[in-house]
């Protein structure tokens, strides 16, 4: 059933506010108590319609983002010093006794704190390719601003918007195809999504190309590919007059940071065949 536009964004913000608060808060305390009336508070909703709006959003009730990002730190205390106390790491992140941290790790990650050893792990990876991208038929909203703060201060107001009008237009989540336009001195300009027919007319946004050509292309976690990116020896060929397209693959406002995947593409002229010989 569809809804106002001003509802859907508005629904938007108070959810991606108590996500945000549950990663902040755990980050700084681990330990920290997070109960539903408190969320509940944070996105001005009552408990009962903020667990269903909240698990609707993030495709997980608010305990179980309290609880996987609870084990995630004691997965990493884990591997920052393998020698530490199970029990120590276990009241560290809000458990009471050892036999229930223990219990909800192994349900998470498929084995016991003390036979999790990640110093074995590989780096977050980040796949490269050439690929000819042919043009992408997109509506979008321009980015008026400076996208160097928090969330709360960045473009995230942009991205509200913008799937407010698809949530408006009762576009399904999975038809809802989000990329940022990065321009070439850096910022985002715009939030787009790809074009679609099933967006109500009064929910339409105006149209933008993002126009064909030979790019390279970096996939995975968010950070990694901006670190991969300076890296890339092709990058020689980076076109600077053209903006960067990148592609969300999963949603940037209520993932943790750590979660995010991205595609990042990134323009290239195509060699001469002077140079290329």
């Amino acid at each position: 059933m569809a809804i106002r536009l001003s509802t859907a964004i508005d629904r938007r913000k108070r959810i991606r506010r108590a996500a945000k608060h549950i990663e902040s808060t755990l980050h700084h305390n681990p330990s920290a108590r997070l109960p539903l009336t408190t969320l509940a508070d944070v996105a001005c909703m009552s408990p009962f319609h903020f667990i269903r709006r909240y698990a609707h959003a993030v495709g997980e009730s608010p305990d179980a983002s309290v609880r996987r990002l609870r084990l995630q730190l004691a997965r990493d205390m884990l591997a920052t010093d393998p020698d530490a106390s199970v029990t120590r790491i276990a009241l560290a992140v809000g458990y009471e006794n050892v036999a229930a941290f223990g219990r909800a790790y192994r349900r998470q990650f498929g084995m016991t704190p003390s036979c999790d050893s990640r110093s074995d792990v590989a780096p977050a990876t980040v796949t490269t390719c050439v690929v000819e991208r042919p043009a992408i038929r997109m509506q979008a909203l321009r980015v008026d601003r400076d996208i160097s703060g928090h969330c709360e201060d960045g473009i995230w107001w942009a991205f509200d918007e913008l799937v407010g009008h698809l949530d408006a237009g009762a576009v399904p989540r999975m038809g809802q195809d989000v990329f940022a336009v990065i321009a070439p001195r850096g910022g985002v300009a715009r939030a787009a999504v790809r074009e679609t027919t099933t967006v109500r007319d009064g929910c339409r946004l105006p149209a933008y190309e993002a126009g064909a050509g030979l790019e390279l292309c970096l996939t995975g976690q968010t950070d990694a590919v901006w670190a991969a990116l300076p890296q890339d020896e092709r990058l020689h060929l980076r076109r600077d007059d053209q903006p960067l397209l990148l592609r969300y693959l999963n949603d940037p406002a209520y993932c943790l940071r750590r979660d995010q995947r991205i595609s990042l593409f990134v323009p290239l002229a195509k060699p001469s065949r002077r140079s290329a010989k």
